[in-house]
């Protein structure tokens, strides 16, 4: 059994709160919050790329982690 480290789940929690105020200020305005430099659909696009490399980079750690 693989047990889970508290900076872990504050890690998801975290994510899962940025999505969450992100898609709720959509559905409120009906478009996301972008970098002013960007066209909203490449902004919305480069805010997604952003939010799954915060998931992906610790997730891929930890997974050498598991291995070793």
């Amino acid at each position: 059994m693989v047990s889970v480290c508290p900076s872990t789940v504050h890690w998801h929690v975290m994510l899962q709160d940025i999505f969450d105020k992100q898609e709720e200020f959509y559905t409120k305005n009906g478009y996301m919050t972008v970098d002013k430099n960007l066209p909203p659909v490449a902004g919305a696009l480069h805010w997604i790329h952003k939010l799954r490399q915060r998931i992906m980079i610790p997730t891929e750690i930890i997974k050498e982690l598991e291995l070793s």
